[in-house]
């Protein structure tokens, strides 16, 4: 048990946390239509109770400076990308046959993330376009720490980076 948010009055709820394997739940999801959508509805309505907060927190006045505050979600739309990018980049043997882009082409139009703000990503990992094409580091840098470290300085860009190792394991392919 734990105590919830600010809005609970104080009340204490039971939460129960649910890990798996990845493999092994798309391949019961895949054996069980009614668990699939069952699961993709549950992610569904969270999703847009997410957005209809944000449309209320517009609505209602909460948000003083809406441009600033869309164009902050924005910036974090961005760094998160950046930050998906970096943990795929550092792992694209395990794509055996995917191509890099075929894997982050759903993900880019959902999050309109554009050329654009691909390529300003991959430069904040150190890659060029044609070594993302290719899927592969033409030249490597010796000290590859020492470059992570300086160039992943942003307070921001640590935070986002921290947490999107698990969305970048949710893209790969099953085994």
């Amino acid at each position: 048990t734990g105590e919830n948010n600010a809005k609970s009055g104080g009340k204490k709820n039971r939460v129960r946390c649910l890990k798996w394997n990845r493999s092994e739940l798309v391949e019961l999801l895949e054996d069980d239509r009614g668990l699939q959508n069952a699961l993709l509805a549950a992610l569904s309505w969270d999703i847009i109770r997410k957005l209809k907060m944000q449309r209320h927190m517009l609505t209602e006045g909460r948000v003083r400076d809406a441009t600033a505050w869309t164009k902050k979600r924005e910036d974090q739309g961005i760094s998160r990308y950046a930050s998906i990018l970096q943990n795929m980049l550092g792992r694209t043997e395990e794509f055996e046959g995917h191509h890099l882009s075929e894997v982050l082409t759903k993900y880019r139009r959902i999050h309109h993330i554009d050329d654009g703000d691909h390529e300003r990503a991959l430069r904040k990992c150190g890659w060029s376009e044609e070594e993302f094409r290719l899927g592969k580091r033409l030249d490597i840098v010796e000290d590859d720490e020492d470059m992570e470290a300086e160039m992943f300085e942003d307070e921001r860009w640590r935070r986002v980076k921290r947490y999107s190792t698990e969305l970048v394991r949710s893209l790969l392919p099953v085994k």
